[in-house]
């Protein structure tokens, strides 16, 4: 791909990203305005509360595998990706056990004897459920096929948001909200094997496992500061305010939070895939790549 190419793919998938991003939180505010009239304000505290761990792990066990098929020369090979693949649901069955050994004392520390049974259920789901998706979402995001990431991200939206409202209309309570973020997990698992692509198989190649280490040590000391950072004040706040207090933080937290997400969104989208497709060229010359894509993101 020529540097002028890749500009106007960048370009194309800036416009992507923001007008997508754009449409994602209108529809997450009209949602949360409709919940907000059906549900009780101390569900929203508590499924954030649950929500804030079930993220932590993740976040405490990033290995980078995403970044790793992105970024390496091989993440087009099947041996690689079915590599990554089984490191990534090894992974989500470490941590859907997690999930139901920190169930029962979190529950007694915070007082709430449902996170006995939420954080497992949203842990298995996000965790174990998930690891199965297809690695060919990561081919998407390597090769920059921003307006069709784009696309699959607010029909399943648009999917979960139905099914909240729904159940919450039928049975409001906690399990509404529970059901969507199942329905939206098991969507977006079905539609990652629709793609094209071969179907991802169990694979150990020694090399790739050796590579995506290498570079997920780094990654894994990142999100874990990243998680102590972003999540330590909704852990004080649980604890020390009422759950209904929580809940209008985080939607209040959503609102406020948008530059930065926008931000990470065209990094994770555009600007790092971007990059890597020039890794191997001279440093003065990789940072005049850097600041050209950079300034046409921009």
């Amino acid at each position: 791909m020529t540097s002028t190419s890749l500009k106007k793919q960048a370009i194309r998938g800036t416009i992507w990203t923001i007008a997508g991003y754009g449409t994602s939180q209108i529809l997450r505010f009209g949602s949360n305005l409709i919940l907000t009239r059906l549900l009780a304000p101390e569900l929203f505290g508590l499924m954030a509360l649950v929500n804030i761990f079930v993220v932590g792990l993740h976040l405490f066990s990033d290995v980078g595998v995403n970044l790793n098929v992105v970024q390496n020369k091989r993440g087009d090979e099947p041996e690689y990706l079915n590599t990554a693949w089984t490191i990534q649901v090894i992974r989500g069955a470490i941590l859907c056990v997690v999930c139901l050994l920190i169930a029962w004392p979190l529950a007694q520390i915070y007082g709430e004897r449902q996170m006995l049974v939420l954080i497992p259920i949203l842990g298995t789901f996000s965790t174990l459920f998930e690891s199965f998706k297809s690695p060919n979402l990561l081919l998407l995001q390597r090769h920059m096929q921003v307006s069709l990431q784009i696309k699959m991200e607010l029909v399943i939206q648009i999917i979960g948001i139905a099914s909240i409202i729904l159940f919450a209309w039928i049975y409001p309570s906690i399990w509404a909200l529970v059901f969507g973020n199942v329905i939206t997990t098991l969507v977006g698992i079905v539609w990652s094997y629709l793609l094209p692509g071969d179907r991802p198989k169990f694979a150990w190649d020694k090399e790739a496992v050796h590579e995506i280490f290498s570079m997920g040590r780094w990654i894994f000391l990142s999100t874990a500061l990243t998680f102590v950072a972003e999540q330590a004040d909704r852990l004080i706040l649980g604890k020390l305010f009422p759950l209904e207090m929580l809940g209008v933080y985080g939607l209040a937290l959503m609102l406020s939070d948008v530059p930065r997400s926008v931000t990470l969104t065209l990094s994770s989208k555009i600007i790092f895939p971007a990059i890597s497709k020039f890794s191997d060229l001279p440093r003065p010359e990789l940072r005049s790549k850097i600041y050209t894509i950079g300034k046409s993101c921009c």
